[in-house]
């Protein structure tokens, strides 16, 4: 894979963003940028915490749990989803 690890795709800005939307929530773009400076090699999967924030998730939610929601957001059609299919199954 061309990501640190497989949280790096699901705490995409375009599976959050979809989130966000999908769940009447306030997707903070402007703190995500400057957090995630790199999506792709900077470890983001010690700061659920962090990222759920971005989202304004005030309610207790599993870290695990949220992973797993926010993975029903990663669809075709997204730029990141594109990257991983040919991460997984071109080799690319």
């Amino acid at each position: 894979m061309k990501r640190w690890e497989i949280e790096n795709y699901i705490f995409d800005k375009e599976v959050l963003s979809a989130y966000c939307m999908q769940n009447s929530l306030t997707f903070d773009d402007v703190a995500y940028d400057a957090f995630v400076t790199n999506v792709q090699d900077q470890n983001l999967k010690d700061d659920v915490n962090k990222i759920k924030n971005f989202c304004g998730i005030s309610t207790s939610i599993n870290s695990e749990t949220f992973k797993i929601n926010l993975s029903n957001y990663l669809k075709e059609g997204m730029a990141v989803y594109k990257e991983l299919e040919e991460c997984v199954f071109l080799r690319r």
